[in-house]
């Protein structure tokens, strides 16, 4: 098989890949939560309605005591006889009765019971669907509008502005790795060739939407300007994803490759978009890899572009290699003068095929931190 076939065909497997994943999903129905308002005044409804049944039934289940009523009914009876001129005939017949007023007040209630229910069930429901509404279920457009309220003109702007810095939020690391691998030392550049590995576990903040924001989704080098005669100063081994629904019962993930070939990296920087979404019931580990050459005694930064829970940063030297100096700057505020030039006294040795953990913990996009590397000096 040849190289243009085996990229056919693993094209091919990665577009069937993506078409299973796109398939609609059977998501489970969300339990309504309701607001800490939204309860107390439920259960003022509740109790009003509850307060009006019990009245009606009340009502309608009491029987005062009766009265007798003596009622008096006349009848007229009309007789006429042959040749005689007609005769009207009344008589007065009177019975007894017994009638209570509570009745009719009962007839009455009904009436007017039956009006104001209907009337409460309808006006209640439309408040309660008004109330019910559930600002993290809107679409972020209403939910920006939920938090600010000024409609002028110039909030305009302003919303939109708000809407691009909570998407770049709307997303966080778990947990991530970087392995600085120093390969070899070039002694004519005076630089080593360093191999970097990212690992970003990233979770989606949404609840009901997928988080997809290319600004924070591209890959970015800033180099030491110092290469070979071709003008390489690195190359992009591998920009990856791996995607999941984040359940235990997940039987198979789906792997995206960003890059068919390694590519060299030229100039002082390097920038490559990657466009990834996240589901809201997914996560998703983002992997880069490339190496660089770096150059002796210069500050190689390290940074990330949304919260990361825990921030790991190894520092391996390889078996190949000779024993190398290193200094480190723990994360610092960007904006302080935390970032100070180190002295010898700063450099830790690490010896050929050592392993340095150099910092693990939180990390903010407003941090920075980097680590040296440095020839170990050889005594004559």
């Amino acid at each position: 098989m040849t190289k243009h076939e085996a990229k056919a065909e693993k094209k091919e497997e990665l577009e069937r890949e993506q078409g299973q994943s796109k398939q609609p999903r059977n998501k489970k129905s969300k339990r309504i939560q309701l607001s800490k308002t939204q309860r107390v005044n439920l259960r003022i409804i509740s109790a009003i309605l509850f307060g009006w049944i019990l009245l009606c039934i009340g009502i309608f289940i009491y029987s005062p005591p009766t009265r007798d009523v003596r009622v008096t009914t006349q009848q007229s009876t009309y007789i006429q006889e042959a040749g005689q001129a007609p005769v009207y005939i009344r008589e007065n017949e009177e019975s007894v009765d017994e009638r209570s007023d509570w009745t009719d007040f009962k007839i009455s209630f009904l009436a007017s019971a039956v009006e104001d229910t209907i009337f409460f069930i309808v006006i209640g429901g439309v408040i309660a669907i008004a109330t019910l509404r559930k600002p993290e279920e809107e679409h972020i457009d209403n939910r920006i509008g939920f938090l600010f309220k000024d409609d002028s003109e110039g909030a305009a702007n302003a919303k939109k502005y708000a809407k691009k810095a909570i998407e770049k939020l709307a997303c966080y690391s778990e947990k991530s790795n970087v392995r600085i691998r120093v390969i070899s030392y070039n002694e004519e550049l005076d630089a080593f060739k360093v191999q970097t590995d990212w690992e970003f576990h990233l979770h989606n903040l949404y609840n009901n939407c997928a988080y997809k924001d290319d600004d924070t989704f591209h890959v970015d080098i800033e180099t030491d300007n110092v290469g070979t005669k071709d003008g390489i100063q690195g190359e992009m081994l591998k920009i990856r994803t791996i995607t999941t629904d984040g359940k235990k019962s997940k039987l198979s993930d789906i792997t995206t490759s960003h890059l068919d070939d390694p590519e060299p990296i030229k100039g002082e920087k390097f920038n490559k978009q990657v466009g990834i979404r996240i589901e809201s019931d997914e996560q998703c580990i983002y992997e880069v890899s490339f190496w660089m050459w770096c150059k002796s005694d210069v500050q190689y930064h390290q940074w990330v572009r949304r919260y990361t829970k825990n921030y790991v940063v190894e520092v391996h030297n390889s078996k190949d290699c000779e024993d190398i100096q290193i200094c480190t700057q723990k994360p610092y505020n960007k904006t302080s003068d935390s970032s100070k030039t180190p002295t010898d006294a700063n450099f830790k040795l690490l010896k050929a095929g050592e392993i340095n953990e150099i910092y693990s913990g939180e990390m903010t996009p407003e941090q920075d931190m980097w680590v040296i590397l440095k020839r170990q000096q050889k005594n004559s």
